[in-house]
C-alpha cells in the first residue's frame, strides 16, 4: 500500500483578508507546511498571501490563477490546486498544476447563485474521501467540485417540538422535494 497523502487546506483568508485570529505572519507559516505535502488547497486569497502575489480579487484571469500556481508550485508540494475558482464560462471549480509535469488543469461545475461559508471545508473533505477511496488526484478533484455543487441542492431541515424546544428531527431536503405554501 501506498503512504497516505498529505493534503493541506490553508483555511486561513477570504476575500483577500485573513480571518481574525491570524497574525499577518501566519500565511508564511503554512507556506511552510505546504512544503511537505503531497496536495495543497488553498482558496484565491490563501494562495495570494502565502506567495505574496497581490490579490486581486475573485473574477481573477486565467493569467493570475497560473501565475498564484506557479509560485505556490515553488512550496514543494506535488500538486498545487486553487479552488472556487469561477471560470470564463461561469462555471465554479479550481484550477491546478501538476508540479511533476508543468501541466496545468481545472474543472468546473454549474455554480451556484449563492456563497455560503465552509464550502472550501466541505471541498477538501469530499476531495480526501475520493482521494483515499482510490480515486486518482484529478478525478478527486472533480469528485469534489461536483459534490459542493450539488450541495445548493440541499436545504437544512430542523424541527423542534414546541413545549421545550428539544430537537426531534434533522434532515435535508433537494431542492426539487421543496413545497411551498
Amino acid at each position: 500500500d501506498a503512504p497516505c497523502p498529505v493534503i493541506v487546506d490553508p483555511a486561513m483568508a477570504d476575500n483577500g483578508a485573513l480571518y481574525a485570529g491570524f497574525d499577518t505572519g501566519f500565511p508564511t507559516q503554512m507556506a511552510g507546511l505546504c512544503a511537505y505535502a503531497d496536495v495543497i488547497l488553498p482558496n484565491l486569497s490563501e494562495a495570494s498571501l502565502m506567495t505574496g502575489i497581490p490579490y486581486i480579487g475573485e473574477d481573477a484571469s486565467e493569467e493570475y490563477i497560473k501565475t498564484l500556481l506557479d509560485a505556490l508550485a515553488g512550496l514543494g508540494a506535488r500538486y498545487a490546486v486553487i479552488t472556487g475558482v469561477t471560470h470564463s464560462d461561469n462555471t465554479f471549480g479550481f484550477y491546478g498544476i501538476d508540479t511533476a509535469t508543468a501541466e496545468y488543469f481545472k474543472y468546473g461545475a454549474p455554480k451556484v447563485p449563492y456563497r455560503s461559508h465552509g464550502t472550501g471545508d466541505i471541498f477538501a473533505s469530499a476531495f480526501t474521501g475520493a482521494l483515499l477511496n482510490k480515486h486518482t488526484v484529478y478525478e478527486a478533484l472533480k469528485k469534489a467540485a461536483d459534490y459542493e455543487a450539488h450541495m445548493g441542492d440541499l436545504v437544512e431541515l430542523h424541527l423542534y417540538r414546541p413545549k421545550d424546544g428539544r430537537k426531534i428531527v434533522t434532515g435535508v431536503l433537494r431542492s426539487e422535494e421543496r413545497r411551498v405554501g
